[in-house]
C-alpha cells in the first residue's frame, strides 16, 4: 500500500501559518475566514504580492492541500482564493457582516464600481444572495436614454448583429450541394434570399449616406 511521504520544512512552515480555526477543523468558513484563508495562501504561500496576476494552480493547490492541510479540500483553497482576489480587486477588506462569498460571486461580472455599490448596500442593507439577484437584474435589463446599458456598453443594432453573423459563414460553402436540395427548401431559400437582397440594399444606402455626411 502507497504510504504517504513524510511532510518537508514547507509543508511544516505552511501548517503552521494563523490559519483560522474554523478552517483547520474543517467547519463552514465566514466570508472574513474566507478572506484570510485566500489572503494567506496568495502572500505566504505563493508570495504573489510582487504579482498580482499570479495565481496559484489547481495542481500546486491538489500538493498543498494533501501534504500540509489535510482537513480541507482543494475546491475550498480554490473558493478562499476567490475571495480574497476579488476583494482585492475591488479595494475591500473585511469585517463584514453580510456579505458571503456568494454575493461576491453574483457581482464579478458588472464593473467595478457597481460592484461596490452593490457589496455596499448588501453589508448595509442585509441583503441575501437572492435579493441582490433581484438587483443585478434590474440592472442588466435597464438601458439608458442613448441605448447603453448601466455597465457603459452601447448595445449593437439588430443589422450589425445580422451581418456580423453572415461574416462567420461563406455563402459560397457546399453551393454544390444545392442540387441535392427538395424543391420545396428551394422555395424556401429564394424566398429568404430575395427578402436579404431588398434589406441589403436598404442598408448599403443608409451606411452610404451616412459615410457622406
Amino acid at each position: 500500500m502507497a504510504q504517504r511521504r513524510k511532510n518537508t520544512p514547507i509543508d511544516k512552515s505552511i501548517r503552521e501559518l494563523p490559519w483560522p480555526d474554523a478552517f483547520l477543523q474543517a467547519q463552514a468558513l465566514t466570508t472574513n475566514d474566507s478572506y484570510r484563508v485566500g489572503q494567506l495562501l496568495v502572500e505566504r504561500v505563493y508570495e504573489s504580492r510582487r504579482d498580482a496576476n499570479r495565481s496559484p494552480k489547481p495542481s500546486s493547490l491538489r500538493k498543498i492541500q494533501s501534504n500540509a492541510l489535510p482537513e480541507v479540500s482543494v475546491s475550498t483553497l480554490l473558493r478562499c482564493i476567490q475571495v480574497y482576489e476579488t476583494c482585492r480587486t475591488l479595494g475591500m477588506k473585511p469585517p463584514w457582516t453580510y456579505v458571503r462569498a456568494g454575493h461576491l460571486f453574483r457581482v464579478a461580472n458588472l464593473p467595478k464600481p457597481q460592484q461596490r455599490q452593490l457589496l455596499s448596500r448588501v453589508e448595509k442593507e442585509g441583503w441575501t444572495v437572492a435579493r441582490l439577484q433581484q438587483e443585478i437584474d434590474k440592472l442588466k435589463g435597464s438601458r439608458l436614454p442613448d441605448g447603453r446599458r448601466p455597465s457603459g456598453r452601447r448595445r449593437l443594432p439588430g443589422f450589425v448583429k445580422a451581418l456580423q453573423a453572415l461574416s462567420k459563414h461563406s455563402l459560397l460553402d457546399g453551393l454544390k450541394q444545392a442540387e441535392e436540395l427538395d424543391p420545396g427548401r428551394l422555395r424556401q431559400l429564394a424566398r429568404q434570399i430575395a427578402r436579404t437582397q431588398t434589406e441589403l440594399i436598404k442598408v448599403q444606402g443608409a451606411l452610404t449616406k451616412q459615410n457622406s455626411n
